[in-house]
């Protein structure tokens, strides 16, 4: 039977190829020979076999995944073929290669011939690369007595169907054949079109004994001279039809398996990588590998810096998960870098053939200026937008891909009766990051008629539980996924209100779907008022405790309206949105911006991932974004040239915006792209000040919104300052909000002739042109990722923990007005570091508060009231006298 299947396969073959084979009589010799030919295409295994059969019958190796189909292990059965179930390919059972070196022994030690294949996979270009794969050098370096080792060179494939040169992805097997049978029938099988190839079989054995026993790396080296030795092939894409016309084709972009490809890397810089992580990474790389520890850096190439093999990374992953005490879920494969090793046991690897195609770059229309009816609420604005333009890409994803405006309202309309089904109260809690799955739980919620309160994890099981107390809810909608990556900082109380939505989303029912389907399409009329409430986020105030800030469709619509108007925006906007929507930028730039305003948006999960943020915004062509200070920077130290090329609008606030941040913008982003830098508070909804698109000055945060009043006061008597001088920073407008949850919230407004002004509690000077620079901070917090971080809060734990109560041994401070923020803790007594911050741990502070370091004083600075003097105390420095002035 295996006869007949070869002539009849080797037939057809001779129909499409022409092939040479030089040295052809060396396997008519007797005995036991070890092939090693370069793997061109997936086609020339079949070309080895159907030729040497008419001689010997050879035992290939070849990779599980195609003994997984009935039909194709039934044929292998009768080659005796070998499974090769490779490392690469997602095992971790390094027996596994010995098994296969066994097997084949025990083949060649019958006397039976074999086919291994030393790249283990198809080439990406047209030469052939080893890399550190130890297949053929084990084999050489374990030859039994009298087996011959024969080279074989293949030329002439690169660029055929079946070479990744045609898609820049392996070819699918029965695809291929059944056009392989297309193109020989549609050329009446006598005038198909025939692809030369060569084929060279080389007795190599004694040299390749000798570089065996040099080292893999010498073997390796020889081997790919020895495939390389005409130099690089030049492709060719032969026509299939001897009617049509010579390929106009170029090669793919991106070709699975280059050297080019193993060369691309995501850059990491350190911040995003905790020390304790990548030094006991780097340890264990040093120990497999016997290297210098100076060689092993978080952006060194695992297999081309470093000579990782797929048998030392399998090590290295697992020592790691079991010192570490994390898990490695993604392929080992896909792992280039001493940072994927990292992102993967911090669980954020993503590899990058998981992002699902997208075409929300395309315009359907020709783009005009963006915006809003300031009279609308959230829900009637986004009913007008989505009810147009219906076919249009309206938001991306790594998780859902791409939705229409359509799509997008239909999943919101679902939501909602899967929200009326399983929430009762009007309030409901949402605990997600920034994805499109969050965007739509929020305009279900109000489709429900609901109000959202977003919670914010990262505020520590502490914080959490007075948001609970500020505004308790009944339910918060999470995902299971994300809920088990969080889990630990959460409080009982948050946990078991938790309620696992894709799960409510798997199990709806027919009626459901059908009535959200029917609401898509005859939308009822929604009941939402400007003045109701649209939403409850939370903010840290000075001791630390979060405040319930309930924002009105009023607020929130009004300052989209004038901030779109302001900065000139057009619908062919493209957002990227990687701050979460318990976030007020997240949630009015991020999400309702592009709901109301008739641009596009595409979410990333997590701001401080930078690499999966580049991966987005190159696969996405985003070209605006709002972003603090702090991401932003981990940003464009994580991009290479072209990656921001589309960014041509970069919306930045939260935090100081450094001259340095903005020249590596600049030098990155788009050509004429822009940076503007605003100033925002939570309770404005959030934006107060922007920058003008076509005026903007350095280290100002730009000019007050025409809808907003303001007035720059002395802290004490409240009278307005002169042009230039500091003064504390009062606000009134339609964006503000009314106040705080609960009653024992201090009252933060202000009347000055009449007029209500909400106390900001920033301080700032004003120029001659209207632009603002904030100058300092009246309360004692400092913004770390755009969060509030009290410093007050933290002292006050550590005296709970370390204080005396006789004297003043300690005080904290903190500044954010450099590159990277940090919380600073002034002792006259030794402290540990690492002690300091488990005791905030402990006491249940979010993973943002940290000491950063320790400064050692000879005493603490007082006022005359007893109480720490903080305004001297940041003078100090440790190794002389205090200067207090």
């Amino acid at each position: 039977m295996l006869k007949i299947v070869l002539t009849i396969l080797r037939g057809f073959l001779k129909l499409r190829y022409r092939v040479t084979y030089n040295g052809l009589n060396q396997i008519k010799h007797p005995g036991a020979k070890l092939f090693f030919p370069n793997h061109q295409a997936q086609i020339d295994s079949q070309l080895l076999a159907t030729e040497f059969y008419k001689y010997e019958k050879v035992v290939p190796v070849i990779a599980h995944r195609f003994f997984k189909n009935k039909f194709l292990k039934e044929i292998f059965s009768w080659f005796d073929a070998i499974s090769a179930d490779d490392l690469s390919s997602g095992s971790r059972d390094t027996e596994t290669l010995n098994k296969i070196y066994g097997e084949v022994n025990v083949a060649l030690g019958k006397g039976k011939s074999v086919l291994f294949y030393p790249a283990g996979r198809h080439t990406g270009q047209g030469y052939e690369k080893v890399y550190n794969k130890t297949g053929a050098w084990y084999l050489a370096s374990n030859l039994p007595e009298g087996v011959r080792i024969y080279g074989v060179r293949v030329r002439g494939l690169w660029g055929s169907i079946w070479s990744n040169a045609w898609t820049g992805k392996s070819s699918r097997l029965f695809k291929n054949y059944f056009r392989g049978m297309g193109i020989i029938f549609g050329n009446l099988l006598f005038f198909v079109p025939k692809r030369k190839i060569i084929i060279d079989i080389v007795d190599i054995t004694d040299e390749a004994i000798k570089k065996s026993q040099e080292g893999l790396k010498n073997f390796n080296t020889y081997l790919e001279n020895f495939y390389n030795k005409y130099g690089e092939e030049k492709v060719l894409y032969q026509k299939h039809f001897f009617f049509m016309p010579k390929y106009n084709k170029e090669l793919p972009k991106s070709i699975e398996n280059s050297f080019e490809e193993w060369q691309k890397i995501s850059k990491i810089n350190e911040a995003q990588v905790p020390d304790e992580i990548f030094e006991k990474v780097k340890e264990i790389i040093v120990d497999e590998l016997d290297l210098n520890p100076k060689d092993v850096h978080l952006n060194a190439n695992l297999v081309l810096d470093l000579g990782v093999d797929s048998i030392s990374l399998v090590n290295i992953v697992n020592t790691a998960e079991t010192e570490i005490e994390s898990a490695v879920t993604v392929e080992l494969d896909g792992l280039k870098t001493v940072g994927d090793i990292c992102y993967a046991l911090m669980g954020k690897y993503v590899p990058s053939e998981e992002l699902k195609p997208t075409k929300i770059f395309e315009q359907i229309k020709p783009p005009v200026r963006a915006g809003c009816d300031p009279d609308d609420t959230i829900v009637s604005a986004f009913i007008k937008s989505f009810t147009k333009n219906k076919k249009e890409i309206y938001c991306y994803d790594s998780l859902l891909g791409d939705s229409t405006r359509k799509d997008y309202l239909l999943k919101a309309m679902v939501l909602s009766n899967i929200i009326k089904q399983n929430v009762k109260e009007e309030y409901l809690g949402i605990m997600l990051p920034a994805t499109q799955s969050t965007s739509l739980l929020i305009m279900a919620s109000y489709f429900a008629g609901k109000i959202p309160v977003m919670f914010n994890w990262t505020l520590g099981s502490r914080g959490l539980n007075h948001c609970l107390d500020i505004k308790d809810v009944s339910t918060i909608l999470t995902a299971e996924k994300f809920f088990k990556k969080v889990e630990e900082g959460l409080p009982d109380r948050i946990k078991e209100k938790c309620l696992f939505i894709e799960k409510k989303i798997l199990s709806a029912g027919l009626g459901v779907k059908l009535s959200g389907l029917w609401k898509s399409i005859f939308i009822p009329k929604f009941k939402h008022k400007p003045e109701d409430v649209a939403v409850v986020l939370f903010t840290s105030g000075s001791e630390s405790l979060p405040k319930g800030v309930p924002l009105t469709h009023k607020n929130i619509i009004r300052n989209v309206h004038i901030s779109v108007n302001h900065e000139k925006m057009t619908t062919d906007a493209i957002i990227v949105s990687a701050l979460p929507q318990f976030h007020s930028f997240g949630f009015t730039v991020g999400t309702v911006i592009p709901w109301v305003s008739n641009m596009k948006v595409v979410y990333s999960p997590d701001p401080t991932d930078s690499r999966e943020l580049i991966r987005i915004i190159r696969h996405t062509r985003a070209n605006t974004s709002p972003m603090t200070p702090t991401f932003l920077r981990m940003l464009l130290q994580s991009a290479e040239k072209d990656d921001l090329k589309t960014i041509r609008l970069m919306f930045t606030a939260a935090e100081s915006l450094q001259p340095k941040t903005v020249e590596a913008f600049y030098n990155k982003a788009a050509e004429g792209a822009k940076i503007i830098e605003g100033y925002g508070i939570t309770e404005c909804s959030p934006v107060l000040t922007l920058n003008p698109r076509d005026l903007q000055k350095i280290k100002s945060v730009g000019i007050f919104m025409p809808n907003v009043k303001y007035k720059l006061v002395n802290p004490e008597s409240f009278k307005e300052v002169e042009l230039g001088e500091e003064g504390l920073i009062l606000v009134h407008g339609p964006n503000v909000f009314n106040g705080y949850l609960g009653e024992s919230v201090e009252d933060p407004f202000v009347t000055i002739d009449g007029i209500k002004y909400y106390n900001t509690g920033d301080i700032a000077r004003q120029d001659e042109d209207g632009f603002l620079y904030i100058t300092g901070r009246l309360k004692r917090f400092i913004k770390i990722g755009g969060e509030m971080i009290s410093l007050q809060s933290i002292e006050s734990a550590l005296v709970e923990e370390y204080g005396t109560g006789d004297e003043v041994t300690f005080a904290i401070d903190g500044t954010d007005e450099g590159d990277k923020p940090e919380v600073i803790l002034y002792s006259k007594y030794e402290f540990d570091l690492k002690e300091v911050n488990e005791v905030l741990k402990n006491k249940g502070f979010s993973p943002l508060v940290k000491v950063n370091r320790i400064e050692m004083v000879q005493e603490i600075p007082l006022l005359g009231t007893g109480k720490t003097d903080y305004k001297n105390l940041k003078y100090i420095n440790a190794d002389q006298e205090m200067a207090i002035q």
